[in-house]
Parts: C-alpha cells; structure tokens; sequence
C-alpha cells in the first residue's frame, strides 16, 4: 500500500491504472473540500451566498474550463471517424458528446433551483446524491441488454451501491427527533421507531409542479450524460484512442456556449418591459412621515414596494402584483389618516413586505439581480470558483475512467465528493465561528461510506486484473493489483463466475 501511495504521490501513472485511478480521486477530494469550504466562507464571512455566490462562482469555473482546453489543445478531438453534417466534416462523435454539454448546461442550473424552489435541502440533497449512484447502475443494465457494455458489474460492485444509497438515506431519519423524545421521555427504546417518523412537509415537493419540471430536467440530463460517458467508452475499438481529454474540451464548450445563450435568452425574458407598467402612488408627506418610528418604518416599506413594482414589473405575478397594489394604497389611506394605533402601522408593513419578499426569493429576480447588481466582491467570488471548475476534470474523468463499469466509476465520484463534503463540515467548523460540527447522522454515513469503499476496493483489484490479462492497460510495476498480462489469467480468472452479477 505504502508503495502504491508513493507512485500515486509522486509519479506519472498509466491510463487506466488503478495508481491513476486514485490520483484522480484524490485530485478530486482536495478540491471538493476546497469548493465546500469557500462556498461557506464566502457565505458567513464575507456575505456572498445565493444565487449571486453561484452566478460569479460558475462564470469562474467556466474560465477556468475553458482556459485550459483552449490554451492546451484539448479541443483537438482525436476521433475513429467523421461525418459530413450540411456539408461540414467533423468527427462523428460530436453526435452524442455536443448533447451532453447541453445536458451539463441543464444540470448546472436545475442544481441552483433544487435550492431555491420550495423543497427541502436536505431531501434535495439526497435526491441528487442517490440519483447519480442509481443512474449509473440502471445505465450498466440498459447497457449490457444492449449489448454495448461486455463486462460483468460484480457483486462487490452492487453492494458498494446498496452501502452507499444506505448512507446517503441516513440524512432522512429523524436522529434530532428521536434524540429529544428519549431524553424527555426517558425511554430509550423509543429512539428507533421515532427514527422513522418523517416531516411529510418535507415532501410537498411532490405536489409542486414547478419543483417536479426542474427535478425531471435534472435526473434526465445526468442519465443521458452518463449514459454517453459510458457508450462512448464501451463502444472504443480495440486500439481506437480513447480521448478523454478531447470529450471534455468539447463537452465544455458545447455547456458553456448553451449555457450563456440560455443565460442570456432567460435574462431578456425576464426584463422585457411589462405591459401594464407601474405608477407609483404620490409619496407620503414628509411631515406625517416624520412624525413616529411606525411612520418612518412604513413610508419605507412603501418606497420599497414601489421601487420594486417600478424596476421589476415584469416579476410580479399578476397576483402578487395586485396584492401590493392593494397593500400601497391602504398604506398610503393609514399615513394621511390621524392618529392610528402602532398595530395597524405593523400590519400595512407585513401586508407590503408578504409580496416583496416573494418576488425577491424567486429564480428569476435573484439571477437578473445578480446580473445587474453585482456583488462588490465579484471579481473575488469568480476568483472562488477555480477550484470548482478544476474539480470538473476530475469529476468527467473519473466518470469515464477507462475499463470501469458506470456502477463503479459513479460509486467512485459520488463517493468521494460525499466524504470530501463531510471534511469541508469538519473544515468549516474548525476555521469559521459560530459553524456546526458535522452531526451523529454524518459520522455514521462517513464509516458506511467507507465500508463501501472497501468493498469497490476489492472490485477494482478484480477489474484491474481483468484489463491487465486483456492488454486494456498497462499494471504500474509491483502496482496495487500487482497483476502483468502473464499473470493477470489467473488472478481473473480466480474470481468464480457466481462472484459476478
């Protein structure tokens, strides 16, 4: 092991080798725990978060992406063949990979709205966790009936799958709950059916078309993207190049290039001049205004309303728009009447905030605001999203890491970003005040994240083996699977055939 490590650490390791294999999980593990860490730090430190965080942190991600398969050449696609299309030639599989930068360029932005749309972030991270590891399994089975993939997933494989789904699943059990009812109650065997008891509120998602449009968009992307990452590695000849680096470069101009024009489209939309336009309501006397706090607090709420209403007309709903209206003029009637209790006062500014806030929580107000109305520290939050469009490498590349099963290589990405997420926790904990430990649930997850890694370890000691006897690749010398072409029969072919699902 302490040998493996050493080459990991130090040298340049073959194509598909398991030494390579972990230098990209390891690549990927820095730099999820860095994009985790400044996500929170830009957040509660320096007061960036939300869609303006995102929106500055995906243009730097992107140039960085981009920078690099432009500076290095990478967007010299080495094909098996080409294909005329209106009379252009170009490599035939551009086909399926200029798709899947259009699918990276939807999964990009229903990530964003997995947060804002009214569902739970605890039950949104769990979908978009388990429905990777879930996809890539279904993408295996889809594959093999096809005829496509030839390799068996073995049962080391499926079980890292069960394991994993199981510690993804534990952020769903009521732990908190559960907690407080046994030391209230003082009966402990209460613990584990409390457990179980959901928040149903937590599932009104389900109801919510808006929410179940953008989750559909989503889990479609990822299946058709890994579904290409994996057709286009199993259907690479014997001695065709099989060019990762080229599938990046151009998946990444294709999202980048879908991405800006459906940015740029959403945002014309957005602000296209409403047909009613707004008229403000002649503006509070100054003396009346002045005259107690509840006045001067409401003659704000009023000029913010308005403000807004005169900006932003578009991004009203009709009834949003009609209830603020509404609310003005009953505010403006309570400031030229006479004396008027304080309640009434509080209640004018909660029937003006109601509306306002709504609109300043959606989609489509954040992501125009942030455009227009950047953030002074712009250039420091793209300057963030480095890490984040550098771990993107890593990620495409450990999807399509060669010779894997798609089971395998999703168990892999997915479970190293869930460990590198519970090290951002402990990351964030120890360096920003006021920041939580990660919680009893987390700590469980992590050990059954690693029992799962134990059992991929064995499948990929068996795999590497298996692609060593075939000349897929070429073992590191005294490597981890310690297997040569020679030698590698046997190693494979040890493994009994009912080992193999």
């Amino acid at each position: 092991m302490l040998k493996t490590l050493n080459t990991v650490f130090t040298q340049k390791t073959h194509e598909g080798t398991t030494e390579r294999l972990l230098q990209l999980s390891f690549g990927y593990f820095g730099l999820y725990v860095i994009t985790g860490f400044l996500a929170k730090y830009f957040a509660k430190t320096l007061g960036v978060d939300g869609i303006q965080y995102t929106f500055y942190n995906t243009i730097g991600g992107m140039l960085v992406c981009n920078a690099v398969v432009l500076v290095w050449g990478w967007y010299k696609f080495q094909s098996a063949g080409k294909i005329e299309v209106l009379g252009v030639s170009m490599p035939r599989e551009f086909l399926y990979i200029i798709p899947s930068g259009i699918c990276t360029a939807v999964i990009i932005p229903t990530t964003t709205l997995m947060y804002v749309l009214p569902i739970s972030v605890m039950v949104a991270m769990i979908i978009m966790r388990a429905s990777v590891i879930i996809i890539s399994r279904v993408v295996d089975a889809i594959q093999i009936r096809q005829g496509i993939l030839h390799k068996k997933v073995y049962w080391e494989e499926n079980m890292g799958v069960v394991i994993a789904l199981c510690a993804v699943a534990l952020q769903m059990l009521n732990f908190k709950g559960a907690t407080a009812v046994a030391q209230a109650t003082g009966d402990y065997a209460a613990f584990f059916p409390q457990l179980f008891v959901f928040d149903k509120s937590s599932f009104d998602f389900l109801g919510n078309a808006a929410a179940m449009t953008i989750l559909a968009f989503y889990l479609t992307a990822y299946s058709i993207r890994i579904y290409i990452f994996n057709y286009y590695k199993n259907t690479r000849k014997p001695g065709a190049v099989y060019d990762t680096k080229g599938f990046f470069a151009v998946e990444q101009i294709a999202s980048t290039l879908a991405l800006v024009l459906a940015g740029f489209i959403f945002f014309r939309a957005v602000n296209k001049p409403a047909e009613l336009p707004f008229t403000p309501i002649a503006a509070p006397v100054a003396a009346q205004a002045a005259a107690s706090l509840e006045r001067v607090t409401l003659c704000a709420a009023m000029q913010e309303a308005e403000n807004l209403l005169a900006s932003d007309t578009s991004k009203f709903t009709p009834a949003q728009r009609a209830e603020t209206e509404e609310a003005l003029v009953a505010a403006a009637s309570l400031l030229a009447g006479g004396k008027t209790e304080p309640e009434a006062f509080e209640a004018a500014v909660q029937a003006l905030d109601k509306p306002v806030a709504g609109v300043r929580k959606t989609f489509a107000f954040q992501f125009s605001d942030a455009a227009k109305n950047p953030t002074p520290k712009w250039l420091l939050t793209i300057g963030a999203g480095l890490p984040f469009g550098a771990a993107a490498f890593f990620s495409v590349f450990l999807f399509m890491f060669k010779g894997r099963t798609a089971t395998f290589a999703g168990l892999v990405n997915r479970l190293t970003s869930l460990i590198a997420g519970t090290a951002a926790t402990i990351l964030v904990f120890w360096l920003i005040p006021g920041q939580k430990a990660p919680k009893a649930e987390d700590w469980i997850g992590l050990t059954l994240m690693f029992i799962a890694i134990y059992f991929i370890g064995r499948a990929e000691k068996k795999r590497s083996c298996e692609l060593a006897r075939a000349r897929e690749i070429e073992p590191e010398k005294g490597g981890y699977a310690a297997c040569s072409p020679a030698s590698a029969g046997g190693a494979a072919a040890a493994a009994p055939a009912n080992e193999r699902a």
